[in-house]
C-alpha cells in the first residue's frame, strides 16, 4: 500500500536564519511521520540553507 503524502512549500518571506530554523525542526518530526512521505519545497532563494 503507497503511503499518504504531505507536500508543503513556503513563500520567500524567511530570512535565512529562518529558513534553517525551520528545516530543522521539519527534519527533528520525521520520526513521527514515519506514515507518510513527506515533502517540502523551499523557494529556490531558500534551498542552500533548507538543505
Amino acid at each position: 500500500m503507497r503511503r499518504p503524502v504531505i507536500a508543503a512549500n513556503w513563500k520567500m518571506h524567511m530570512t535565512a536564519g529562518e529558513t534553517r530554523v525551520l528545516a530543522e525542526q521539519l527534519m527533528s518530526c520525521r520520526d513521527r511521520a514515519a506514515e507518510v512521505e513527506i515533502v517540502i519545497c523551499p523557494p529556490f532563494t531558500s534551498l542552500a540553507q533548507a538543505c
